[in-house]
């Protein structure tokens, strides 16, 4: 199983993520959301490749949509796969925002 390292900004952007869940859906659906967002990180665990290469945000990067079955989130994560197999997490973003703004500068 490959590592997955996160940038310190993901975990402000899964509060985010989360505290607009709750306020707009209630407690119940960020219990749902919240095992979501983590069942996507251990698919791209398992499956480095899986999201969609986005060359306008750089060489090697990658966006994966958060989804259940056939349902796909409104989030999901920038990531790139390092030359170590290393599966490194960006950002968890709302892909309706214009990503390129949304990269750390150290990415």
């Amino acid at each position: 199983m490959r590592a997955v390292r996160l940038h310190p900004l993901v975990y402000d952007d899964i509060d985010e993520a989360l505290a607009h869940t709750r306020e707009r859906f209630g407690p119940r659906q960020v219990e749902i959301y919240a095992r979501l967002i983590v069942e996507a990180r251990l698919t791209l665990r398992e499956h480095p490749t899986i999201g969609a290469l986005h060359s306008g945000l750089g060489a090697g990067v990658r966006v994966f949509c958060i989804r259940q079955g056939s349902i796909r989130a409104p989030h999901g994560y920038i990531y790139k796969v390092q030359e170590d197999g290393t599966v490194y997490i960006a950002r968890l973003v709302h892909l309706a925002r214009y990503l390129p703004d949304l990269l750390p500068e150290d990415f």
